[in-house]
């Protein structure tokens, strides 16, 4: 026959064991969620920002090489800060620098995205493709952001295209579908971003690749 004190020795066994159970699973949970967010933000990062123009009106450029590309990265990011007009220009232009001269003309140029004169928009290297998004508040003179996501697979073939404003909504390009082939980071080794028109850009970038992080939650 099991004593009266036995049993409470048991259950009070089982119940320690229960909270040691739950403490390590929920200690397990903090670090795969630490893991998880340190390799989401862990990145490679360059940022630009242009001198002004010695003359208003003139144009403001300035050439870079992209950060470094991880084997593991899964992600490139741009993202683009100035003030929008009706009347100013303001561009990232991608591609590979094949000449190795540092610079990125027109001819070594891949792809380019920005703002036109009231518009978002996205250009293809040999000039034959545009898609264009208009926002609502187009004349509005502001500090406008644009952010562009490209998430691609291990052998740098792009998978995904997003872009957003600087208030994280989606920017839907007219005639956009899918990913074009010259929206393609593995294309890319060098960066140039320019700006054109007579009122103030106070243009600045930042360009990124990004760990593909995972998040395991163990219940």
């Amino acid at each position: 026959m099991t004593r009266q004190t036995d049993r409470f020795k048991i259950t009070y066994r089982d119940h320690e064991q229960g909270i040691r159970a739950a403490h390590f699973g929920r200690n397990l949970l903090i670090l795969a969620t630490l893991l998880g967010g340190s390799m989401c933000t862990h990145a490679t990062t360059t940022a630009i920002t242009n001198q002004p123009p010695p003359y208003a009106g003139w144009e403001s450029s300035k050439d870079v090489p992209l950060p470094p590309r991880q084997a593991e990265t899964r992600f490139f990011k741009a993202e683009i800060t100035f003030t929008a007009t009706t009347s100013n220009n303001v561009q990232m232009a991608f591609g590979t620098d094949t000449d190795k001269d540092g610079r990125l003309p027109a001819e070594e140029t891949s792809a380019t995205i920005g703002w036109d004169r009231g518009a978002w928009f996205i250009l293809s290297g040999n000039l034959l493709q545009k898609f264009m998004c208009v926002p609502q508040d187009a004349s509005t003179v502001t500090s406008r952001t644009l952010k562009m996501s490209v998430r691609f697979s291990a052998d740098g073939t792009p998978l995904s295209l997003t872009f957003k404003d600087g208030s994280g909504n989606l920017l839907v390009f007219d005639g956009l579908e899918g990913v074009p082939p010259w929206m393609s980071p593995k294309l890319w080794d060098m960066a140039a971003l320019t700006a054109r028109g007579w009122d103030a850009r106070d243009e600045q970038a930042t360009l990124s690749f990004v760990l593909d992080g995972t998040q395991i939650i163990l219940r």
